[in-house]
This record gives structure tokens, sequence and C-alpha cells, in this order.
């Protein structure tokens, strides 16, 4: 999706977004944290060549242990968008 190869490296969330859409990234982050349901957006995230990639983010918070960790699933919307810009 991010354009990685091989070993994938350990990325910190705030890195993912796109310029246009890290408001609407950290909007995502700081509910996950509130301990409201799992969130979900329509954001752009930044490809390793720069271009932005349109996708849905979902991300919660994730509690147990003496552990508090952060998952975000990401679903990529690029097909979806090329088939709506067809019709």
């Amino acid at each position: 999706l991010l354009g990685e190869t091989g070993e994938v490296p350990h990325r910190d969330a705030s890195e993912l977004p796109h310029p246009e859409s890290r408001a609407e990234f950290e909007e995502l982050l700081r509910l996950a944290d509130s301990d409201a349901e799992p969130a979900g957006r329509e954001v752009r995230l930044l490809h390793s060549d720069g271009r932005p990639i349109p996708a849905y983010a979902v991300a919660t918070t994730i509690r147990g242990r003496g552990r508090t960790s952060l998952l975000v699933v990401l679903h990529d919307l690029t097909e979806r968008e090329r088939a709506a810009a067809l019709l």
C-alpha cells in the first residue's frame, strides 16, 4: 500500500498521512485514544514515492496487561476511485 518492499521499517502513525490529510488523520488518532467506538475516516496516505494514496483508516486503542497500543487498519481505495472516475 505504501510502497515498502522487503522488510518494512517501523513507522510512527504520524508519518502515514499525506500532508493534505494530516488534520483528518490526527483527529482519527485523537478519537481512537478517547475510548470511543473505533473511528474511521477517508484519508490520503503518503506513498514512499511521495504521491497520495486514497485509503479508509480505522483506529482504536487496545489496553491490556498494563500496556496501551494503537491499532490502525488501512484499506486501499485506489481501485474504488478509479472505478468511480469511469462512471
